[in-house]
């Protein structure tokens, strides 16, 4: 239980110097401050100090000389937030765990692998700013599924949820001090969209207006009626694809929300307490995992402090999924493109058009009697989704040059991708697939 600061109480240089609003602070010596609402029905904001130890809930606080407050935010703001009231004992990590991915099976009928990935994301959610790259969960929801419970779970549970329209630089920007979760309905995910989500998911620091770094490192999750089009943006992901319920779902109103709500945002902020200056990457083993999960299922484990078959659980999620698209690669336009690329490459080609690979990719299905086609501007599309850039060639048409370079990584990504026939494909005169196979 959180000790209480009576009035008064505060030190007596504080009322004489202006204290600094903040959201939340970490220091060197592992104190931390927290945001806080102790009464959610008002809008008073107060702040948690953690020492390591024990928690204090009061109006401001003196650290290191200097005087904090709880940042001043506007009605939309403290509407839309559910903050915790104030820490509360959870079991232990299993127990917490296990809670948070029931209620998903409750109130949303989502299967038991699909809840077991977003109880992971919840609690990466919490522990954001020790994390290699922000944890980034993608919902594929057709109509008939129960999106809107889901998501209205999602905001009760998640750290500091916000609902926005759209993805926007200039809103996330604005916001990323709250260090909040994003959560996004059906956005409109541009070209340029997608490559912002990318770059703000892995490395938290960008460029933004007149060249300033911010840091937008911040939980996120995108919900749409069709998995995400961009190969490097979704291989950041947790992805949960809803079907409809089989049954018919509680009703999830405002009353049981706000009950899962400050029960959850509890015990989820003792847990940050206690491990946020805990988390290391888990000794497990991911060497099964495709290489654009590993980083993934390592991210997302080290979330996870003092339970090793939790640790162990995520890989064995991801290698389920690894698994399903490697036995159904083969009718997967990148792993088709990625395909046709190898054979261009072991050819005497030293560039090819996207309407000559469309082709290539179409003659690659008709051989395995799928009945399905491409075009030139789709490959065009996925190209550039694989960041494989194509230019005008000779104006003829769009294209690649296929220099070493180029050759190298399309074998990378071959490799990464795990196309069925880069093995059998492969030749023992091209440099390339020595360095690929031979890493294997």
């Amino acid at each position: 239980m959180a000790r209480r600061l009576q009035p008064g109480q505060e030190k007596n240089g504080a009322t004489r110097r202006v204290a600094i609003g903040t959201t939340g602070q970490l220091f060197p010596d592992g104190t931390m401050l927290e945001l806080i609402r102790p009464d959610p029905g008002a809008d008073e904001l107060g702040l948690l100090r953690w020492d390591g130890r024990t928690a204090t809930i009061g109006k401001q606080f003196e650290v290191n000389d200097k005087i904090y407050r709880p940042v001043s935010l506007n009605r939309t703001h403290l509407s839309a937030l559910h903050l915790p009231p104030h820490p509360a004992a959870y079991g232990t990590i299993r127990d917490l765990f296990d809670g948070i991915s029931r209620l998903f099976t409750e109130y949303a009928d989502i299967a038991e692998n699909g809840a077991w990935q977003i109880a992971y994301f919840i609690l990466a959610s919490f522990l954001t700013e020790r994390l290699v790259a922000a944890p980034f969960l993608s919902l594929t929801s057709p109509f008939g599924t129960p999106r809107n419970q889901l998501l209205r779970l999602l905001s009760c549970i998640c750290r500091r949820a916000l609902n926005l329209a759209d993805v926007t630089p200039a809103a996330i920007t604005s916001l990323a001090s709250l260090r909040p979760t994003f959560l996004f309905d059906e956005p409109n995910l541009s070209r340029r969209t997608e490559r912002f989500l990318y770059a703000s998911n892995s490395g938290g620091r960008i460029a933004v207006g007149n060249g300033r770094i911010t840091d937008v490192s911040s939980a996120k999750v995108i919900c749409c009626r069709e998995p995400l089009r961009d190969a490097l943006l979704a291989s950041q992901a947790l992805q949960v694809t809803l079907s409809p319920p089989s049954r018919q779902l509680p009703f999830l109103g405002e009353s049981v929300c706000a009950s899962i709500a400050a029960e959850f945002q509890a015990k989820l902020l003792q847990y940050r307490l206690e491990n946020l200056n805990r988390i290391c990457t888990p000794d497990v083993d991911v060497s099964e995992l495709a290489v654009t999960l590993q980083d993934v299922a390592r991210n997302i484990g080290s979330c996870i402090v003092d339970d090793k078959e939790l640790q162990l659980g995520i890989v064995q999620l991801l290698r389920g999924r690894d698994l399903d698209g490697y036995l159904d690669s083969s009718t997967e336009l990148g792993s088709a493109i990625l395909e046709g690329l190898i054979l261009c490459c072991h050819s005497s080609r030293l560039r090819v058009l996207c309407g000559e690979l469309a082709d290539v990719v179409n003659t690659i299905w008709e051989r395995r009697g799928e009945g399905r086609k491409t075009t030139p501007e789709s490959v065009g599309r996925k190209l550039r989704a694989l960041d494989l850039r194509t230019e005008r060639i000779d104006g003829v048409g769009n294209g690649l040059r296929l220099t070493e370079s180029v050759r190298l990584r399309i074998h990378n990504l071959a490799n990464a991708y795990r196309v069925p026939s880069l093995r059998q494909f492969a030749r023992r005169e091209c440099p390339h697939c020595e360095v690929v196979l031979g890493e294997q």
